[in-house]
C-alpha cells in the first residue's frame, strides 16, 4: 500500500500575529505532509510576509495562494482546488497540531481502506487554560450521520483530514456564507460520509475573545439557520425544527451570559 498523500490547507486573512505559530507547528509534525498550501484570503497587513519566511526551508512543497477577500470558504476552496494529495488536513491560520498529528491520521488511513472522513478530539485554550473537548464520545454508531449533526456537532475543521474527491464533488465549501460555512459543508456532505472519530487530541484551539464574539454574534446565528434550511431534506420536520429550537435556546443562553457579564 503506497503512503497517503495528505495536502495541508490553512486559510489566511490578516493572521500576522498568529500565523508563524501555526506553520511551525506544519513543519514539526514528526511525519511529513505531502504539502502545505496557505491560502490567503486577501490579507491587507504582513501575513503574507511572514508566510514566506516561515516556509521559506519547509522540508516539503508549499504553495502560497493570494486571493482576492472573499471569506474563509473560498480561500479553502482555492486551497482544495490547488491540492495534489488525495486527501485534505484543514488547519486555521490560529490553531496549533500537535506533532503527531499527520503520523497519527496517516496510520488511521492506512488502517481504514473504506474510510473518507477522519476527525480526532480537540483542546481548547483559553485564559491560560487547557481544556479537552471529547469529540469522538459525541459519535454514536449506526446512527444516521446527518441527524447526529442536526443536533449533535463534533467536527472540528482544523481536526478534519478528508478525501479531496468528496470535497470536489460537493463543490467546496458554500462562499456565500461569511461564517458556519464548514458546518454547512459537514452537514451537506455527511451522506456520503464514512467516518472515523479519533479518540486523541491533535490539535489546539486558542479561543480568542474576538473569534468567541463572533461564534455568538447574530450573523453567525443567522448563518447556522442557513445551514438548517438548506440541507432540511436530510431529516424529517420534527427533527429539523428540533434542531431550531435547540440551537437557539444555546445562542439565547450565550447571549444572556455575554450581558451579564458586561453588567457585572
Amino acid at each position: 500500500m503506497s503512503t497517503p498523500t495528505i495536502s495541508v490547507v490553512c486559510p489566511t486573512y490578516n493572521s500576522v500575529a498568529f500565523v508563524e505559530k501555526t506553520i511551525r507547528t506544519v513543519l514539526e509534525q514528526s511525519v511529513s505532509p505531502f504539502e502545505l498550501i496557505i491560502s490567503d484570503d486577501g490579507s491587507s497587513d504582513m501575513t503574507l510576509e511572514v508566510v514566506r519566511q516561515a516556509t521559506g526551508q519547509a522540508p516539503f512543497p508549499v504553495q502560497i495562494l493570494q486571493n482576492t477577500h472573499a471569506g474563509p470558504g473560498a480561500a479553502r476552496n482555492a486551497g482544495i482546488q490547488a491540492a495534489k494529495g488525495e486527501w485534505i488536513a484543514f488547519l486555521d491560520s490560529d490553531d496549533l497540531w500537535h506533532k503527531r498529528k499527520i503520523e497519527r491520521v496517516t496510520k488511521e488511513i492506512e488502517q481504514h481502506s473504506g474510510v473518507n472522513f477522519f476527525c480526532h478530539n480537540v483542546y481548547h485554550f483559553l485564559n491560560g487554560k487547557q481544556v479537552l473537548t471529547d469529540l469522538a464520545s459525541r459519535y454514536r454508531h449506526g446512527i444516521p450521520l446527518p441527524k447526529q449533526l442536526f443536533t449533535n456537532y463534533f467536527i472540528g475543521t482544523s481536526a478534519v483530514v478528508c478525501k479531496r474527491d468528496i470535497l470536489l464533488s460537493y463543490n467546496g465549501f458554500d462562499e456565500t456564507l461569511p461564517s458556519a460555512q464548514d458546518y454547512e459543508m459537514w452537514l451537506r456532505m455527511s451522506p456520503s460520509l464514512n467516518i472515523v472519530m479519533i479518540p486523541e487530541a491533535l490539535v489546539w484551539y486558542i479561543d480568542r475573545p474576538e473569534s468567541i464574539s463572533a461564534n455568538n454574534s447574530w450573523r453567525h446565528f443567522n448563518n447556522v439557520l442557513r445551514a438548517f434550511s438548506k440541507n432540511r431534506d436530510y431529516v424529517n420536520r420534527v427533527r429539523y425544527y428540533y434542531a431550531i429550537i435547540r440551537y437557539a435556546v444555546i445562542f439565547c443562553k450565550n447571549q444572556l451570559a455575554t450581558f451579564l457579564r458586561k453588567d457585572s
